[in-house]
């Protein structure tokens, strides 16, 4: 069984409304940086979504309830003016959301630039539900650790581990690895993933679901 509370925050408002389950505390409500506690059911899984406009909800927060309260913040930088955001929970792991999936950089997003991988070579990453990831950069295979911060924030907290083959010229290998290192928020929307990174997180790495 799903169930649905939505939290509905308008950031361009001084005072606001919220309904949901427990009435959510508010840690920190301004257009830079929104944080809120949530009342998890034990054993159960939670999805916190976001949108700004109700024609499409993006994945913002993961988590496994332990019959506590959870800190929620939004990491991303460009996440608009006005924000909505709704807590799913079901008995069952989401499909839908960040695990268990392969994803593949599309594109890198930087303030003066947008960098492609070259033709042939696969930058990509998958998370487990243990907090390990995993993937291909370019000719060489990684794996490493991610923990997830008040559900928003990738923090990649240890070293990957890598083989060790010498890339072609011009491959992005280093530079995918530097990204991860500086991720921040993170949004799933359908087959697609965007990372925010950089230390505003103004930056951002686009993927797409593998076989998608």
């Amino acid at each position: 069984m799903k169930k649905i509370i939505t939290l509905c925050m308008l950031l361009v408002l001084v005072s606001f409304d919220i309904y949901g389950q427990e009435a959510p505390k508010i840690e920190s409500f301004n257009s830079k940086d929104i944080s809120f506690r949530l009342k998890t059911e034990l054993g159960r899984y939670h999805l916190v979504q976001s949108t700004c406009d109700f024609e499409g909800w993006r994945v913002v927060g993961h988590f496994l309830g332990d019959g506590q309260y959870a800190d929620f913040k939004d990491y991303r930088k460009q996440f608009g003016g006005s924000v909505f955001y709704r807590l799913i929970t079901k008995q069952t792991p989401f499909k839908d959301g960040l695990y268990d999936r392969e994803w593949k950089l599309v594109a890198i997003h930087e303030s003066d630039k947008t960098i492609f991988p070259k033709k042939g070579r696969t930058h990509s990453i998958e998370f487990s539900r243990d907090g390990s990831v995993g993937g291909r950069n370019d000719c060489n295979r990684y794996f490493g650790k991610c923990s997830i911060v008040k559900g928003n924030w990738l923090n990649f907290n240890s070293p990957f581990g890598s083989t060790l083959m010498f890339c072609m010229p011009e491959s992005l290998d280093f530079k995918f690895f530097e990204a991860l290192k500086l991720a921040k928020g993170y949004e799933v929307e359908g087959d697609k993933l965007t990372v925010y990174y950089g230390t505003e997180a103004n930056y951002l790495m686009e993927f797409e679901e593998v076989g998608r």
